[in-house]
């Protein structure tokens, strides 16, 4: 089933559970990143039904969290996704695979959603290193980090309500 973001409304704080505390909470301790730091020609793309709502996922293709981010991202329309790959756990070869695909974005996918591992490629030039270089300039903790384009940011794999919610406010 897929979820379609509206911008700016919602359903009025998803009934007010132990997710919309979180919510409330989360922005008042929010940290904010530079996001023009960001090359967007380092990033795969990925845009459902009209991309209206734009932001940034820190990711790494052997991470589990991202595993989960990318099941929950397939299930929101109207977005558009700017994915950084970092090598946070050892995935260089991963990347570097996805990176020199023909196709990178349904190799990501492939690897991310089905556990396909992307074929071997022939040596290319990655933004792998340049992208590192700019997460651990925010200071990044952990994969994968959600960026709003205000700089705002949460790390984890928010169910989907609950990142829809935080990407309106």
């Amino acid at each position: 089933m897929t979820q379609t973001l509206v911008k700016p409304r919602l359903k009025p704080l998803l009934k007010l559970g132990l997710g919309a505390l979180l919510l409330t909470t989360l922005p008042a301790l929010a940290n904010t990143v530079n996001y023009q730091a960001l090359n967007p020609k380092n990033a795969l793309v990925f845009k459902t039904g009209k991309g209206g709502v734009k932001f940034s996922v820190i990711t790494d293709p052997n991470c589990g969290y991202c595993r989960k981010l990318e099941q929950n991202l397939a299930r929101i329309d109207n977005i558009t996704v700017n994915k950084y790959l970092v090598n946070y756990f050892g995935s260089s070869d991963n990347s570097q695979n996805i990176w020199c695909s023909k196709n990178r974005n349904q190799a990501f996918l492939n690897l991310m959603q089905y556990n396909i591992q992307p074929p071997a490629r022939a040596w290319c030039k990655t933004p792998m290193t340049s992208n590192m270089i700019v997460a651990k300039s925010f200071n990044m903790r952990g994969t994968p980090m959600i960026i709003k384009p205000n700089g705002e940011y949460i790390y984890g794999a928010p169910p989907v309500d609950e990142l829809i919610a935080w990407l309106n406010k």
